[in-house]
């Protein structure tokens, strides 16, 4: 970890052999070492070839054991600055901001060894202090990837909105919230990461399995993975991390994944998730259409599914926009759900599968820097 002025040296990475190589400094809300999100993949994108200097956010003070300061080499070009525990509780930082004061600080301490970045990369609402001290020396832009409640929107995003050049979003209402403070919005939905083997059409007399791979946390319809048990006699696969949810949900998980014909094979790399979606008959959306984020969710396994050219059945929880929509058939219970399930999978065929999997190739994540690099009119 860095403490002295001879070791941030050690960490002075923007000075590099290509003239090409720009300084990115991502400001988060996320912590590196929480499961990869959107925001962490156009980090691994964009280190390819230019510096990346991911700013983790401030632990919370019941994250004691993992609270550190300082940089940490993640691979040639990407670092993270871990910027050590929270000074208050969130609740009370709402409306202080003092960690953002602090982590701010520290930043300025590492920049002024590392050098003045080319581009702010913010997720963080919070962030707008970041916005100010920096506005007129990179280029800088919000990129909204949820929808964080109607204070956040009120107090952070809209002020947040007005001091970048320009905003992207995850969601089509995304867009049409802060398209008010900045007409510079777009929608940028996520990208992928294609399979790491070349997907392959194969169709069973009938589906046998119906997977969700992803985060479960309290947004994920768990009344829809019971009504599939319930209706059909598929086999149920599950997978991914249970993180932002409640007690009350995570005890509900825990009897549903004890049910005969559920399988949850927990947390998986991304090599392994692809694996198990690529066997999977059906991919599921299934997300709770009264969840507060109803409505804002462009999902990563969206592309992680059509990647791997396989069905996906939605809830109704999300408008899909065109072209994105032809790829999902939503069940808004009006059917028989086993019915609805076998009539998306017989439809299924190869046609459909070569337009899944050359749609998945159209939306990787380098190609979501080259339309963003396009907009900000920065080479990525």
């Amino acid at each position: 970890m860095l403490t002295s002025e001879s070791n941030l040296r050690e960490y002075n990475f923007i000075k590099s052999t290509s003239y090409k190589n720009i300084f990115i400094i991502i400001v988060t809300m996320s912590l590196w070492d929480e499961p990869h999100r959107g925001r962490h993949h156009y980090a691994i994108a964009l280190s390819k070839r230019h510096n990346v200097l991911w700013v983790n956010r401030r632990l919370n003070l019941n994250e004691a054991g993992h609270a550190r300061e300082g940089l940490e080499k993640i691979s040639k070009n990407l670092t993270v600055l871990h910027t050590g525990r929270s000074a208050l509780f969130e609740r009370i930082d709402h409306r202080l901001n003092w960690n953002n004061v602090i982590r701010l600080r520290l930043l300025r301490k590492v920049l002024s060894i590392l050098g003045e970045p080319d581009i702010l990369w913010i997720y963080d609402y919070k962030s707008i202090m970041f916005a100010e001290r920096y506005r007129e020396k990179a280029t800088i832009f919000y990129f909204c990837n949820d929808y964080f409640g109607e204070y956040a929107y009120k107090h952070y995003e809209s002020k947040l909105s007005k001091k970048v050049d320009c905003v992207f979003a995850t969601a089509p209402k995304l867009v049409d919230r802060l398209k008010i403070y900045n007409p510079k919005c777009t929608f940028m939905p996520h990208g992928v990461w294609l399979p790491d083997k070349k997907p392959e059409f194969r169709k069973k007399e009938k589906p046998e399995t119906a997977g969700f791979v992803g985060t479960l946390g309290d947004g994920v319809d768990i009344g829809f993975f019971c009504k599939i048990l319930e209706e059909t006699d598929m086999r149920l696969i599950l997978a991914g991390p249970i993180v932002e949810c409640s007690q009350t949900h995570r005890n509900k998980f825990e009897t549903l994944f004890r049910h005969p014909r559920v399988d949850y094979l927990g947390n998986l790399d991304r090599s392994e998730a692809q694996g198990i979606i690529s066997n999977l008959d059906v991919c599921l959306l299934a997300y709770a259409s009264d969840h507060e984020q109803s409505g804002y969710r462009f999902v990563l396994k969206y592309f992680d599914y059509l990647a791997a050219g396989r069905p996906i059945i939605a809830t109704s929880y999300f408008e899909w926009p065109e072209p994105y929509a032809e790829f999902v058939s939503v069940f808004d219970g009006e059917y028989n759900l086993n019915k609805f399930i076998m009539s998306v999978y017989e439809n299924w065929n190869y046609e459909q599968f070569e337009r899944a999997v050359q749609f998945a190739n159209r939306n990787t994540w380098d190609k979501r820097l080259r339309d963003i690099a396009e907009i900000i009119g920065i080479d990525l």
